[in-house]
């Protein structure tokens, strides 16, 4: 009996714990900005080149430039 009583309060737990997530998104969602999610700058702040979402390859540091071999 009292094995039966154990999985019925961790079953209660569970579901209590799922509750407040479940709010805390639901909170998070609406407080966010229905475009932050996707967005992402197609031009560079700085030299207004289109880079795709990329770092900008004008205004990046020379002297931290990527080898891609």
């Amino acid at each position: 009996m009292s094995v039966y009583y154990i999985g019925v309060v961790l079953v209660y737990i569970e579901i209590g714990i799922a509750i407040l997530i479940a709010i805390f998104l639901f909170k998070k969602i609406l407080s966010s900005s229905p475009s932050s999610a996707i967005k992402f700058e197609i031009f560079c702040k700085k030299c207004g080149y289109r880079t795709g979402g990329l770092k900008c390859p004008r205004c990046e540091d020379p002297s931290k430039k990527q080898r891609w071999r």
